[in-house]
């Protein structure tokens, strides 16, 4: 049971080697039970890190790429910035996410 109210589990897509799925300098190592938030350049312009609020979210939507994680999301930002399509169903973005375990598929 998570007794923080600012904090909840979510789903993380990560490549095998626990980078986040970005392309640019703004990818992120995450390590297991560490707590990491974005760069700060992107979180000047209010973005965080984006993961998905289901198992099942995140599973449609990365197909057979990366793994998902389990992890423990800090500070949940309310609105989701603007985007040029559209946010695929689930995803929410927080400041801070912590690894807590990889999810073999099911």
């Amino acid at each position: 049971m998570n007794s923080n109210p600012f904090t909840k589990i979510y789903y993380k897509i990560l490549t095998s080697q626990r980078f986040s799925y970005i392309e640019n300098e703004f990818a992120i190592k995450y390590e297991v039970g560490k707590i990491v938030g974005g760069h700060d350049t992107p979180a000047r312009f209010g973005w965080g890190l984006f993961v998905f609020d289901t198992y099942q979210h995140a599973y449609s939507f990365y197909g057979l790429k990366g793994t998902i994680w389990e992890v423990q999301g800090y500070d949940e930002v309310s609105r989701l910035p603007i985007n040029v399509g559209t946010w695929p169903t689930g995803t929410v973005m927080v400041r801070r996410i912590k690894l807590i375990k990889e999810i073999k598929r099911r």
